[in-house]
């Protein structure tokens, strides 16, 4: 409060209207001598005769449409679901995530858009808590602990990221399964998964490559041709930085055509070992993944 009252003296600060006082009720008189460049009010703007008919007509208006099966609107924290709604979604929030974070890195530049697609009995499901959990993964890699649930949908708004769902009835090789299509200006990168047993996530596909890897701490995607020596080039020079392999995918479309190898490793990967992977014989554009 000080600092305030010296700010509004002195001109910096233009005026302040607050609510909320270090000490209450006020105890500072500084304040209340700056005149008309101040408003004080107690802390109790919910509590006018308005502010309450109107949340009394909000919380009756949440209470029926609850009842009548829908969602409260307005929860503080994220949207509430029904308990049998919950038991069949909560085994996929990890997997939606982890596709969603998957496919934010690998793709190059700002991303423009993010399609969802529901297949299996997820199609029949409540599907928009899971889709908040794909944006989550999608933004935490560049926003950090920033994103959580309740912000999630919020935030991509805000960077103008267009969200669309799509339930299909097509059928895979598996009983549900969610993938996931991002893209750039440039380029769309598409990730699927499903789970294995009751709640083990696996990626099923990235871009048009079928897998079967478990998305879990650190991997690389290593975009090459298949030829031989492919795999012994990239494991003898991660050993070499003394990083250990827990597990190894290949895709390939063709033999000796284009192939994509996916690594999980035990150790970080540093900037400089990626660039010298990066500069192996037949690889290109590899990736970096930390889920």
């Amino acid at each position: 409060e000080g600092a305030l009252v010296d700010a509004i003296k002195s001109g910096h600060v233009a005026g302040a209207a607050l609510d909320v006082f270090e000490k209450e009720p006020l105890e500072n008189d500084a304040l209340r001598e700056l005149g008309d460049k101040v408003i004080l009010t107690p802390h109790l703007g919910a509590s006018t005769e308005e502010a309450q008919l109107n949340v009394a007509i909000d919380v009756a208006e949440q209470i029926a449409e609850v009842l009548r099966g829908g969602e409260a609107r307005a929860a503080v924290n994220i949207a509430s679901l029904r308990p049998e709604i919950m038991a069949q979604l909560k085994p996929y929030f990890g997997l939606a995530e982890k596709l969603g974070a998957v496919a934010a890195q690998l793709a190059d530049g700002p991303i423009e858009s993010v399609e969802v697609a529901y297949m299996g009995s997820l199609a029949e499901a409540e599907i928009k808590p899971l889709t908040v959990a794909v944006m989550k993964g999608v933004l935490t890699p560049a926003l950090q602990e920033g994103v959580n649930f309740v912000n999630a949908t919020y935030l991509a708004k805000e960077r103008g990221i267009a969200v669309s769902e799509l339930k299909s009835q097509e059928e895979t090789d598996y009983v549900d399964l969610i993938r996931i299509k991002v893209r750039t200006r440039d380029r769309e990168r598409l990730v699927a998964g499903t789970l294995l047993g009751t709640d083990l996530p696996s990626i099923v596909q990235v871009d048009d490559y079928a897998f079967n890897l478990f998305p879990t701490g650190v991997m690389l995607f290593a975009p090459h041709q298949d030829v031989p020596g492919a795999v012994g080039r990239i494991g003898s020079l991660l050993g070499e930085n003394h990083v250990n392999i827990f597990g190894m995918q290949l895709g390939r479309r063709a033999v000796r055509g284009p192939a994509l190898m996916a690594v999980n490793v035990d150790e970080g990967v540093s900037d400089g070992l990626l660039a010298k992977i990066q500069g192996l014989q037949g690889f290109f554009d590899v990736k970096r993944v930390v889920v």
